[in-house]
């Protein structure tokens, strides 16, 4: 969907808009219940489809999973 969406030339703000809403949402509303139990292995897919994200202009910066799981955590004990 980013794909087409990038293809027929969205502009890269609202691109990075419809990531933020779509991909990083649902990341954010899963990672305090599974983000404890991942394993390293794990952790460094989530973090190449991030980086495939970054690389193909979805995102304006770069972002790993360790932070995201820190906000989140912190969030939810709060």
């Amino acid at each position: 969907m980013l794909k087409q969406l990038r293809d027929q030339a969205l502009p890269l703000q609202k691109l990075h808009t419809v990531f933020q809403a779509v991909v990083l949402s649902r990341l954010m509303y899963a990672l305090p219940a599974w983000g404890p139990l991942l394993n390293v292995e794990l952790v460094h897919k989530i973090d190449g489809f991030l980086k495939r994200n970054f690389r193909y202009g979805f995102k304006n910066k770069l972002i790993t999973i360790q932070p995201l799981l820190d906000s989140a955590t912190e969030d939810l004990f709060c």
